[in-house]
């Protein structure tokens, strides 16, 4: 079993022990989007896509091998316009364990974004860890699903659980989700109100995972 709340207690302590933690670079990325994504200009745009780029750059995303690395932020452009569709506005924060919450809908969801923000920057390549930059790209603006990093993806298989982001790794993932209901429900009580913005259950999940 995975000591769900040791492990996020890990990543907690050090986002709240330095005020600079690069964890931090979520909670502006994702604040930022949350207050723009309904009144897109070209200045916004361009606002968001920078700050898009330093949260992927600070988790990892900007590096030799990536493409990003070959780019300047404003290649996001794209990106960005897509999270920022009204379709996808019932994402944000998602509740997975709403009464009224539909897997269904959310799988489809979230592979059509998945699809779409495939389409907008890695068209025409065969990049190999562009399933990991979309998720987080997913993650940081909607906060919708966890990264499918190397960590993350080793331990949802070390766990019997599906390490791909496709139709049987969402709903793998939602299983885990109400798996560790208990432990999700735990830390969104003890950390509500210490970080910059709200986090989803699918945030504490990434932060679960990504720590063990």
């Amino acid at each position: 079993m995975l000591n769900f709340k040791a492990n996020v207690k890990k990543f907690m302590d050090g986002y709240l022990r330095d005020e600079h933690s690069r964890y931090r670079s979520y909670d502006y990325c994702h604040k930022l989007f949350l207050e723009n994504r309904n009144r897109l200009n070209e200045k916004i745009i361009d606002d968001l896509a920078l700050n898009l780029y330093t949260f992927l750059a600070s988790w990892g995303m900007v590096c030799r091998t990536g493409i990003l690395m070959k780019k300047d932020y404003k290649y996001l452009y794209k990106a960005v316009e897509v999270v920022c569709k009204d379709e996808y506005s019932w994402l944000i924060d998602i509740d997975i364990f709403a009464a009224d919450f539909n897997k269904d809908k959310y799988v489809q969801s979230v592979l059509k974004l998945k699809k779409e923000l495939d389409d907008a920057i890695f068209a025409g390549t065969d990049y190999k860890h562009k399933h990991t930059v979309i998720c987080k790209i997913m993650l940081a603006t909607l906060g919708c699903i966890h990264a499918y990093d190397t960590y993350i993806v080793k331990n949802l298989r070390a766990l019997k659980y599906t390490g791909v982001c496709s139709e049987k790794g969402l709903y793998s993932i939602l299983n885990f989700a109400c798996d560790y209901k208990v432990d999700i429900q735990a830390v969104q009580a003890e950390y509500e109100g210490k970080t910059l913005v709200k986090y989803s259950p699918m945030k504490f999940i990434d932060m679960a995972l990504w720590a063990e």
